[in-house]
């Protein structure tokens, strides 16, 4: 596959997703191996620190001099329907409401990384506005813990889209 940007970590990435995919037919294992993956991202990140798991995603902050990124790791569905939401809203002003994500694998997404907002609740109105403003896109689950600071400005890291039509 070719990727315009970060070229090395694209070459990692795929990496990753072949080891994930022989970890799993050895082991005969139908869940995804987030533990084993860890271990190989230390190896091939000796910079990188792991961020945070959710319910399927592992997010690990990967150094880069150009920029601070994030390397998402989760079963190829979850990061498919993460990259259509972010398709999902016009270029025009995708990357003023959504951090950038710049590619993805089968296992791996590549996003820009923000600062986590202090004091941040859900009756704040720069949330408020931001939701206002995703709503007509069937954007939802837009909380405090799923968006970030990018210089002063929030930026959903996280969103789904509605199940209506």
């Amino acid at each position: 596959m070719r990727y315009k940007r970060f070229k090395r970590i694209a070459q990692k990435a795929e990496f990753i997703d072949e080891f994930i995919d022989h970890y799993r037919r050895i082991r005969r294992r139908i869940s995804f191996p987030h533990k084993a993956a860890e271990t190989v991202i230390k190896l091939l990140f000796p910079r990188s620190k792991h961020l945070g798991r959710g319910a399927y995603k592992s997010v690990y902050y990967v150094y880069s001099q150009e920029r601070d990124l994030v390397l998402k790791l989760s079963p190829t569905k979850n990061l498919k329907r993460d990259f259509k939401v972010y398709e999902k809203v016009p270029e025009t002003i995708r990357n003023r409401y959504i951090a950038k994500m710049y590619w993805h694998t089968r296992y791996c997404l590549l996003q820009k990384l923000g600062k986590r907002p202090r004091k941040l609740s859900e009756k704040d109105p720069r949330l408020i506005d931001l939701k206002y403003r995703l709503k007509p896109y069937g954007l939802t689950d837009i909380r405090p813990d799923n968006v970030c600071l990018f210089k002063g400005n929030l930026k959903v890291v996280d969103a789904n889209l509605s199940r209506r039509k």
